[in-house]
């Protein structure tokens, strides 16, 4: 189920009237309890136990009030380029934080980094979650550097097997200090091959011509999958170690090696790419190496938004508007197939009706109508 456009008016208006203190927060968060208790998005992932709904509300509004102000200027960093996005406080409060917080509950629950798998299609704004994820996150993260406290509220064992953590680990007396360290977003499109490699060597098209790698550009045998595994195997197998990463160059076109570093202070990277849960050739095995996978669902409804913003990406990268629409028929909806076809493999889907609006958020691995995992949260001091 969506939720209508008169939910989100009224959550939002909630939210803003908190935020500018036209509202005490005991009136509120009421307002907002009655809401969540009747949302449809509110059954799947997130769910809010009536007995609890006030508890977890006021903390979900401590680290809403946190993270909003992040995000006031419109704009997010992605692949070095400072991008317009527009983040609507109802987004933020009903999935973004709560997601955020559940990432938090997961990590602590291994002791090396923590790798989140982000895929999707092509356009679906899997660099954008990942960043609004990583920017809501570093305050919650900063534990280490003193700046703040991670509290994990009691829980009962039944609660701790259904967020899939161990007692010990999940249900730990409130006020403990747990330094999580920091998170880190890494791109799939780092281990693109170069263009010179894909200008040399050549494939069949569909009338049986060979062509350069480089019309296919964006196609899953124009990574270098191999490279990438074991990239993101040395994330998992080495902790402590400092890393070197590639990233892709939007303007140069091209990966550049050794741009981004993963300290051992990065406990949790997310990763997002358009492959990471193939299943074939070099790709095969990579999806193993996440302790979480999570896949962008983009409503059919939205392809017409979907091939509009890949065109507009084309065209600002060089390509005419005629071979941006000529790409993107031959390569980039032939991916979106290929992709799509992989989401039975995550753990957690979230569902877009476009690519900057969530709907919804389900998850694979329990009976989402016993979800308590929203007891374990993350408190500001």
């Amino acid at each position: 189920m969506v939720r209508s456009d008169r939910q989100q008016e009224e959550i939002g208006s909630a939210l803003k009237a908190l935020l500018d203190g036209e509202r005490a927060d005991h009136e509120g968060l009421a307002k907002l309890a009655s809401l969540a208790l009747h949302d449809p998005t509110q059954t799947d992932f997130f769910r809010i136990r009536r007995e609890n709904v006030e508890r977890e509300l006021a903390e979900r509004l401590r680290w809403f009030r946190r993270a909003a102000p992040l995000f006031k200027d419109g704009f997010l960093t992605l692949a070095s380029q400072r991008t317009p996005v527009q983040i609507p406080h109802e987004q933020l409060w009903s999935y973004y934080v709560p997601l955020a917080r559940w990432l938090i509950a997961k990590a602590r629950s291994g002791k090396g980094r923590f790798l989140v798998g982000i895929s999707g299609i092509p356009g679906s704004g899997k660099s954008v979650m990942a960043e609004i994820l990583r920017v809501i996150l570093t305050p919650m993260l900063a534990v280490e550097h003193g700046a703040g406290r991670v509290d994990v509220l009691e829980c009962s064992l039944q609660d701790a097997r259904v967020c899939g953590l161990q007692q010990a680990e999940a249900c730990t007396p409130a006020g403990k200090s747990v330094p999580l360290g920091r998170a880190a977003v890494v791109g799939l499109d780092g281990w693109h091959f170069p263009n010179a490699h894909l200008l040399s060597h050549f494939v069949k098209d569909e009338t049986g011509n060979d062509v350069p790698l480089k019309t296919f550009k964006g196609a899953e045998f124009t990574f270098d999958a191999a490279k990438a595994k074991a990239a993101f195997a040395a994330l998992k197998q080495q902790p402590t170690a400092t890393l070197s990463l590639p990233v892709y160059d939007r303007q140069k076109h091209d990966p550049v090696d050794d741009a981004v570093r993963i300290t051992p202070d990065d406990r949790l990277v997310l990763i997002e790419g358009n492959y990471l849960l193939l299943d074939k050739g070099d790709w095969a095995g990579m999806a193993d190496l996440f302790d979480l996978k999570v896949f962008i669902d983009l409503a059919a409804t939205a392809s017409a938004a979907q091939k509009e913003a890949l065109v507009a990406r084309h065209v600002r990268g060089g390509r005419t508007r005629q071979d941006a629409e000529r790409h993107y028929e031959r390569v980039d909806a032939r991916n979106a197939r290929v992709i799509q076809q992989t989401m039975s493999r995550a753990d957690v889907v979230i569902e877009k009706a476009s690519p900057q609006r969530v709907t919804g958020i389900r998850r694979s691995d329990v009976d989402t109508r016993r979800d308590t995992c929203g007891s374990v949260v993350a408190t500001p001091r």
